[in-house]
């Protein structure tokens, strides 16, 4: 009751995720955070910079890879620019009502040492059966 976040609690689970990824980064490839949301909505947008920081650190140096979400909401827009500079890639991920359809988007605003292509923007969905599926560009075209 009346319980109220406070900077120092994101900054705490940052630090014993960063303690736990470094741990196990010999472990495993691949390191997924579905959703950082939770951790830097009440968190100094400093503190989440570092911890960004030090994720490519640990990624750069043990040679594994690294996947975040965060919904852009979460953080001001001066931080989102400095995190996307950190990043190799950047997506955005979105939903798209045509008509009486919804479709979910994949943009593609960047991935390090890619030159740009045309088609930057994928339209899927996610069927229980078969999994992601990837629309052609006319089913989607208003």
């Amino acid at each position: 009751k009346d319980a109220k976040w406070r900077p120092e609690y994101s900054r705490l689970i940052m630090d014993r995720l960063l303690t736990y990824i470094n741990l196990k980064s010999s472990k495993f490839d691949l390191f997924v955070i579905d959703s950082l949301t939770v951790f830097v909505t009440g968190g100094d947008q400093e503190d989440v910079l570092t911890f960004l920081s030090r994720l490519r650190m640990i990624s750069e140096k043990s040679e594994v890879s690294m996947i975040f979400t965060v919904h852009p909401y979460a953080l001001t827009q001066e931080t989102l620019v400095r995190i996307r500079s950190l990043a190799d890639a950047h997506f955005l991920l979105s939903i798209k009502e045509v008509g009486d359809k919804i479709f979910k988007t994949m943009q593609v605003l960047k991935v390090r040492g890619a030159s740009k292509s045309s088609s930057q923007t994928i339209s899927f969905d996610v069927d229980p059966v078969f999994g992601i599926k990837i629309l052609p560009y006319t089913q989607v075209k208003v």
